[in-house]
């Protein structure tokens, strides 16, 4: 099985280690290969490592919300697939770079489903 890998991008630890247990080394091939704080580390490990999917908050250490950073991150990997997860922008939305949108009011496995569906792994 081809692993596919994460970039985690949350600025609260404690959802951060959620997640990563979670989708990390999950049966639908899954690792989470970096984790990181701020929408600007996040574009430039997306430069170096070119992650299937970046799984992403809005609000982030640093200058950038996630909604900002998201166009950048599609121009630096535009092969990644790019989820939203956050308690401020609604399930659903339309955002620019952004290929899904998961509330962090649902479960976690909401969010590993969509993970799925937009990297088009199967299982989970």
């Amino acid at each position: 099985m081809v692993r596919r890998r994460i970039l985690l991008v949350e600025d609260e630890a404690d959802i951060r280690r959620l997640v990563r247990l979670r989708l990390d080394g999950s049966e639908a091939g899954f690792d989470v290969v970096a984790e990181v704080d701020s929408a600007e580390a996040a574009i430039d490990l997306t430069e170096r490592l070119h992650p299937e999917v970046i799984v992403l908050d809005n609000q982030l250490a640093g200058a950038m919300a996630g909604v900002e950073a998201a166009p950048a991150l599609k121009a630096a990997s535009p092969e990644s697939a790019i989820v939203l997860y956050s308690a401020s922008v609604p399930a659903g939305s339309s955002v620019a770079g952004v290929d899904a949108v998961v509330s962090k009011a649902a479960p976690l496995s909401e969010l590993e489903v969509t993970v799925v569906r937009v990297s088009g792994a199967s299982g989970a």
